[in-house]
């Protein structure tokens, strides 16, 4: 079974196709819209990291405000904006 040029030409033919169906946007299935599972793990995963910096960038303001004044007595008080998630609270309460 040597390589020729048909042989060649056909399985180029082929990994273009399948090139070409990966690329392919998904389609309906049973009335609603198909969607990757994959998808819906990458988009918690964004969400879980949008929290975390959120809860990071709060921290170093808290910190740079400590750092600020060392010699005298601060007070801290903070506000979230919506429902704050047990974990993220907590992840402050103990980075403070």
């Amino acid at each position: 079974m040597a390589l020729n040029v048909r042989r060649a030409a056909l399985l180029v033919a082929a990994g273009c196709a399948v090139v070409a169906v990966a690329y392919l946007p998904p389609r309906a299935r049973f009335g609603r819209e198909y969607v990757p599972s994959r998808l819906n793990r990458t988009q918690a995963e964004l969400r879980r990291a949008e929290m975390g910096l959120t809860v990071l960038e709060y921290r170093d303001s808290l910190l740079g405000a400590m750092r600020s004044h060392p010699g005298e007595p601060l007070v801290v008080s903070l506000y979230a904006h919506g429902v704050l998630p047990d974990s993220a609270a907590d992840m402050v309460r103990q980075r403070l």
